[in-house]
């Protein structure tokens, strides 16, 4: 009987040793972040894009996108890799542009996945033209992967224009 009571005691003491030192967190699972590595270094990238974007600067806004990156605008067909989304920021940017432009992507939310992240958030441009200021509002999802260097890159960048419902 006292062995029987000896083997419960050590097995009892082995699962709550176990139970205790054994709750390792698995970092696999998708975490809402609002601080952080990962959460500032979407930031980052974001802020870099629009930094990119008002200086009208197609590689800089193309180096933010991986080599197999996947760009997807309203009412256009999808763009894929680097190349594709390169050539499209040269054309946009060069078109003949006499207006003053304001900016802003402030990130909403951040879905923490490892070396991915889901990022949201919406902006705004506000063209300035001959005294005539036109505001565009826009919503984007954005998948992020993290770089060997620690620096963000946008995998899949999907964003579309608002458009007046009311009509």
């Amino acid at each position: 009987m006292k062995n029987v009571q000896t083997g419960l005691a050590c097995l009892l003491l082995g699962l709550g040793v176990g139970m205790i030192y054994g709750r390792e967190e698995k970092a696999e699972g998708p975490v809402f972040v609002t601080e952080g590595e990962v959460f500032d270094g979407q930031v980052t990238m974001l802020d870099k894009f629009v930094e990119a974007c008002l200086a009208q600067d197609a590689t800089a806004c193309a180096d933010l996108y991986t080599e197999d990156t996947v760009y997807m605008v309203q009412n256009q067909p999808a763009l894929e890799g680097y190349d594709e989304v390169l050539n499209s920021y040269q054309a946009l940017f060069s078109e003949n542009r006499s207006a003053e432009i304001e900016m802003a992507e402030p990130v909403q939310q951040v879905l923490s996945m490892g070396d991915f992240a889901v990022v949201r958030g919406s902006g705004y441009n506000i063209t300035m033209t001959d005294g005539v200021s036109e505001k565009e509002s826009y919503k984007w999802l954005i998948l992020s992967q993290r770089q060997t260097d620690g620096s963000w890159k946008m995998l899949w960048d999907i964003y579309n224009y608002d458009d007046d419902y009311t009509r």
